[in-house]
């Protein structure tokens, strides 16, 4: 699978040129590194709980499967509140705000050193 990716860098570069696929092997790399680092967290997931190995593979499908769905029923959810509530807009934004400047605020206030 990596060797089909690198080769459509490569294809890139040759069709649209080098900005294109250097774009995309970046995005690619990135990619890649997330998707290794989520090996980790399961893994120290697994180990945290005592999950055997024979049963490790059922309970990350089972939480990949509830992670879907429940990505799914908070997309309908937002998009029927934001339909029937339009200031849910401004709670919403505030809310991202927060999440935001929350982690900025701690890392420079004095007092949370």
């Amino acid at each position: 699978m990596v060797a089909i990716g690198l080769g459509f860098g490569l294809v890139l570069w040759a069709w649209r040129g080098g900005g294109t696929a250097q774009s995309y092997l970046l995005g690619y790399l990135i990619e890649k590194s997330l998707s290794l680092d989520n090996v980790f967290v399961f893994a120290v997931i697994f180990s945290a709980f005592a999950i055997p190995v024979p049963y490790q593979h059922r309970v990350l499908m089972l939480g990949i499967v509830g992670a879907l769905i429940m990505r799914a029923a908070f997309t309908v959810a937002g998009v029927a509140l934001l339909d029937q509530f339009h200031a849910a807009t401004y709670l919403f934004g505030a809310m991202l705000t927060v999440a935001a400047v929350s982690p900025a605020w701690r890392s420079s206030c004095p007092a949370s050193r």
